[in-house]
């Protein structure tokens, strides 16, 4: 039996699990994980099947990468993450950016989530979410 997804925040345990799955997603990502991020894992069954990394900035926070395994997409998993962050850091009143290629599908899940677009640098989007949307 499958069992049920859970978003939990890495431990610095999981974070070499957490690497391997952005290098899998992301072959030629550079990861840079700093003391202070926070990264939210989606687990099945043991198995790291999704991540959010976030880094909090003087005046804002800064999602640096989203991404579900290969495998486990269209399962809601990447709008199960953007949830979990919100509610992690919805006590603060700064907003949260991301960048995000405009043919990336997910920015319909971006904008369900309450992300407008700020501004557009060639085919990037620079998406905000002020808190308390």
């Amino acid at each position: 039996m499958t069992e049920q997804i859970r978003i939990i925040q890495a431990n610095e345990g999981e974070l070499d699990k957490v690497k391997q799955l952005i290098f899998k997603i992301f072959p030629s990502s550079l990861v840079n994980i700093l003391e202070g991020d926070i990264v939210l894992v989606a687990k099945q069954d043991k198995k790291t099947i999704g991540f959010l990394h976030i880094s909090e900035r003087e005046s804002a926070f800064l999602i640096k990468g989203i991404g579900v395994d290969p495998t486990c997409r269209s399962k809601g998993i990447a709008s199960m993450l953007l949830s979990e962050a919100i509610n992690v850091i919805g006590d603060f009143e700064k907003p949260i950016y991301l960048k995000v290629k405009q043919e990336n599908s997910a920015v319909q899940i971006y904008i369900k989530h309450g992300f407008f677009l700020k501004k557009q640098q060639e085919e990037t989007l620079i998406l905000i979410r002020k808190q308390n949307n």
